[in-house]
């Protein structure tokens, strides 16, 4: 899974936070889960450089499109 996907899959288990309900443990387990995937996505991004289909796969997991 690169950054991008770890930016995505968190945004996937907090958005999935937001529509159900769920319990106690199973809550903090998801919420753990998306920090777990942010803190990777940023390490990605720290560690990966700019290029153009770098830039591409972020701009595509932040919900932007880059111009050709």
């Amino acid at each position: 899974m690169n950054g991008p996907a770890h930016f995505q899959k968190a945004e996937e288990i907090l958005a999935d936070l937001e529509q159900r309900s769920y319990s106690g443990e199973t809550e903090i387990s998801l919420v753990l889960q998306a920090l777990t995937h942010t803190t990777l996505a940023h390490a990605a991004a720290a560690a990966l450089g700019t290029s153009p289909v770098e830039g591409r796969a972020w701009a595509e997991a932040a919900g932007t499109k880059l111009s050709d």
